[in-house]
Parts: C-alpha cells; structure tokens; sequence
C-alpha cells in the first residue's frame, strides 16, 4: 500500500496538526503564555518592561522576576520576550497607566424655581447632591454651604423663604481627595405684594403698582375687561397703569419665572364718572397727618364698614380711618404718613359703588395735634401709628428680610422696635 502519510495529502496535514496538539499537551502552562502584567497592577506599559529588561539574558531560576518574565517559556529571559511583552502593552509605546486617585465630581444639581403658596412664610426644598460621582472609587462625604446651612447629606432638606439662594456643594471621595465646588441656585417665588388701588374711583385708569422678586415678570390680568399686560421688573419694584370698564372691576395680578407662577393677588376697584356722592366741605382744611377731620356732604350711609375715605397726593395715596358715620357727615382720622414738607392732598368720599367729587386738604408733617389735652383722639391717633408700624414691619419681614444678610435684618428690626416702644411711651404719658 506504500506510504500513507506521503501518498495522500489530507492524511500528511491531519497527521501535522496532531504532532502539534500532543506538544501542546507536553507544554507547562507557564511557558504557553504571559499576561506580561509582571507587578501586578492590572495593566502592561514600561513599567513591566523595565523589570523584565533588568533580569536579560539570565535564566529564569538566576532572575528576581521568575517565570512571569519568560513569556515564551524557553527558559531564559531575552530580548524575545521583551519583544513579546511589547506587543501586549496596554497603551502605545507601551506608555505608563497612571495609577494616581483622581477627584471626585460634585453635583449640585440643577438650578430650580419653587412657588411658596400663599399664606406660607417658607417652603421644604430638598436639595439633591445624588449625580455626584468619582472616576476610581466611591463618593463618601457632602459638604454644602449656604444659607441656611444645609445638613452634610446627599440630600438635606431647607426651609426656605421668598427670594433667591445660592448652594455650594464639595463631595470627599473613599481616598480624601476633594471635588471643585458645584454651585445650585434655588429661586422661592411668592405672591407681590400690591399697593392697594381705591375701591372707588374716577379716573378711567388707575396704577397697579408694587414690590416682587427682581427679575421675574408681573402679569396683570383685568379679568372684566379681558385685557392682560406683562410688566418687566428688573429691579423689584414695579408700576403699569391698567384701563377699566364703568362699574366693578376684578383684577388678577401675579408674578412668574418661566412657566413657574406665583399664587395670585385678587384687586376690586369700581370706576365710577358720575358722582353720586357728594362732598361739600372738610374741616379744618388744614391739619397734620394723624389728625382727625370732619367731612361733610350728602348721600352718605351711616356704616362707618360702608363708608371710606381717599387721600391722595403727589407721592402718597392712602385711605383714612373713618370714626364715625352720618347720611351727611363722616369723622374721619387723616393717615398717618412720613412727609417733610406740606402738600395739598385731594380728599373723595366713597362707599361700595360710587365716589364722590374731590375737595383739597393741607396737610403738614405731623406732630401731636393737641399737645395740652389728653384724651380718647390722642389715643386715637397713636393707635393708629401702632397699627401702622406693626403693619410696615410685617411688610418688611415678608420682604425685606429675605435679601439682606441676617446681621442687616437684625439691626433693622431692633431699630423697629425702638419705635414702636417709643410710640408706646409717648402714647402713656
């Protein structure tokens, strides 16, 4: 039959593979292959190189790094397996893997509008610090700063009132290394605070006007008339004149960031051209703010709930304290207002529906209007500068408490109280 291996073809190259199959089973599997990482930090670069190249040439029993330099399991470590090393280098040109702590990253996250309702003073945010990360170990540590100074949590939670607040967050990671700052803005958005228009009025047209967060836009929306404005306000303050219908008019006015919206402040003001009051007289036409005049006229109503009064000039506007009411007379106590020089007021009278003409009052800068007498019209008059005070602080405290810093709003209030207990001292003596 001759030789088999030699006369076919397919036998000779079975043959060929199986000599290579049974020296492959011969082989140790140290000397099949190396991972070529030789110091054991889970990557090959010259590092590995350099301890290889510095047992050249010695055999594996004569050298410090042993069999795991003999990548080609001949028994000695030459350039052959320096070459083979190359080759499974994690980087080209078998560069360094650094293997120094990298920071962590800090997350504020984003920056957020929250609507504080109406009545509420504050509001719970839940700050979120979770989208912190470290590239090579864990996060372990949050430090925030603000005002007020959040818990050092992942997710603290914080009171707060209307206004804009800034929060800085640092993260530590499981080596100590700390991240740049992340910084978050929280806006608490709220109601304006509105200058009260007259219930009744004669002009076509009145002002709508006052205080919100700088920045956001006011809207005002004549809900009898349909008509809507959009008012910027830069600086915090903001004024629009708004046309009305004749008879009753509902107005609506709030204040948004975006599509973020403040709780809305409902206005009622009726605008009345014909007179269907009348006034006729005021005495005295001249007196200090606080003092309290008598107004006389017709087609009055003897509720002093129904019946109001209207001050306006130049730079004030503000109704007056009606003591007591008549079909054709109302007692009436002048508000009480900061002026340093004298000013002719227009004076209306008005009740639900309707306002009368106007007629002109002096007022000067007030003093105690009856220096040698005591009784219940004093009293009158400082209880309302009280009522007044308490009111302002009120107004402060919604307002401007959140943007001055703590030390600001303290010096502030205590100078508040000052007044008021002088008022109070002055009032008992």
């Amino acid at each position: 039959m001759g030789d088999l291996k030699s006369a076919n073809p397919v036998i000779n190259r079975l043959f060929g593979v199986l000599v290579l199959f049974f020296v492959f089973l011969a082989t140790p599997a140290a000397a099949i292959v190396s991972s070529g990482d030789i110091d054991g930090d889970g990557d090959v670069d010259r590092e590995d190189l350099t301890i290889l190249l510095a047992d050249r040439n010695k055999p594996v029993d004569q050298s410090t790094c042993g069999e795991d330099c003999d990548l080609d399991g001949d028994g000695i470590i030459t350039v052959l397996d320096a070459r083979k090393l190359v080759l499974l280098c994690t980087l080209p040109r078998c560069a360094v893997v650094s293997h120094e702590n990298r920071p962590p990253t800090a997350n504020a996250g984003q920056d957020r509008v929250i609507v504080l309702e109406a009545g509420q003073k504050t509001v719970d945010v839940t700050l979120d610090g979770s989208a912190s990360s470290d590239p090579d170990g864990t996060v372990t540590g949050y430090q925030w700063t603000g005002t007020p100074d959040p818990d050092d949590v992942a997710a603290p939670v914080v009171a707060l009132n209307q206004g804009v607040h800034p929060f800085s967050l640092l993260v530590t990671d499981d080596q100590g290394a700390e991240s740049a700052l992340s910084t978050v803005n929280i806006t608490v958005i709220g109601s304006p605070l509105i200058v009260p228009p007259p219930a009744v009025t004669r002009d076509p047209a009145i002002p709508i006007k006052g205080v919100s967060l700088p920045g956001d836009i006011i809207v005002i929306n004549n809900k009898t008339t349909g008509e809507v404005k959009e008012v910027d306000n830069p600086n915090g303050f903001f004024e629009e004149d708004l046309d009305l219908a004749t008879g009753p008019n509902e107005i609506e006015v709030f204040a948004k960031i975006d599509a973020v919206q403040s709780p809305s402040v409902l206005l009622k003001t009726t605008y009345a051209p014909t007179a269907v009051l009348a006034l006729d007289s005021i005495d005295p036409s001249s007196g200090q703010t606080g003092s309290m005049v008598t107004l006389t006229g017709s087609g009055f109503t003897a509720d002093t709930q129904v019946m109001g009064v209207y001050f306006k000039g130049a730079e004030f506007e503000g109704k007056g304290v009606v003591i007591e009411a008549a079909e054709d007379h109302l007692k009436v106590v002048v508000p009480f207002i900061f002026i340093k020089s004298a000013e002719d007021l227009e004076v209306s009278v008005y009740d639900q529906e309707n306002i009368s003409n106007a007629i002109a009052f002096h007022v000067v800068p007030a003093q105690d209007p009856t220096p040698d007498v005591r009784g219940n019209e004093v009293d009158d008059q400082f209880n309302l500068i009280l009522a007044q005070l308490q009111n302002v602080f009120d107004k402060l405290e919604q307002w401007t408490q959140p943007n001055v810093s703590p030390d600001t709003w303290s010096i502030l209030e205590e100078n508040l109280h000052r007044l008021q207990d002088f008022v109070e001292t002055v009032k008992s003596r």
